[in-house]
């Protein structure tokens, strides 16, 4: 009775997804022709220096974290299996989402963990916890860094002060864009140069 009932709804829903999904990639043209009429001449060939920025650093950026995301995820398994934790697979995919949030992280699970295991005696286990979530910090503290810089296009420490100004002025989701914002600023100051450069010659 309650998959009878469901059942209209989820097709509704479908349909409307469907139907809104089609013609938002038919209009996108006409949209994108109209936000384009919008912007000034002179100031089209920077937008669109803008565009293609945006296009190439936003899926690098998304691989990036996700190939954090992986090396926590192999991190967290390899320990939780080591100390013997119950379903460590489980463990492992709850505790790396947890590390995609700057603000939670893996220190959210692992520290309180590891000092309670400490209080209540099992030593072993508490020091191990303590000392993988260590290691995963240097190791996310170095990599991070790094991949994202590659995947925008920066050296390494502009990247890296993009990514913390971006975190103490907007949060978590000024972190993941100030890298790709100051790629495009980048490319934007380039392109104004080398028209610069072009018009004295």
């Amino acid at each position: 009775g309650a998959l009878v009932s469901f059942l209209p709804g989820a097709f509704l829903y479908a349909f409307v997804l469907a139907l809104s999904s089609y013609y938002m990639t038919v209009g996108y043209e006409n949209v994108n022709r109209a936000l384009a009429s919008l912007v000034p001449g002179g100031a089209r060939k920077y937008a669109a220096v803008c565009k293609s920025e945006l296009h190439s650093t936003l899926p690098a950026m998304l691989r990036a974290y996700a190939i954090l995301f992986l090396m926590t995820f192999a991190e967290l398994f390899a320990s939780l299996s080591l100390i013997g934790a119950e379903y460590p697979l489980a463990g492992a995919l709850l505790i790396a989402a947890f590390d995609i949030l700057p603000v939670l992280g893996a220190g959210m699970i692992l520290a309180p963990w590891g000092i309670g295991a400490l209080l209540f005696g099992d030593t072993a286990r508490g020091l191990a916890l303590l000392i993988a979530f260590g290691i995963m910090t240097v190791i996310r503290e170095i990599a991070e860094p790094r991949l994202v810089a590659k995947s925008v296009g920066l050296p390494p420490l502009p990247a890296l002060i993009a990514m913390y100004a971006g975190l103490k002025l907007f949060g978590v989701w000024g972190m993941i864009f100030a890298p790709p914002a100051a790629a495009v600023c980048r490319s934007v100051v380039s392109s104004v140069r080398r028209a610069a450069a072009q018009e004295t010659d």
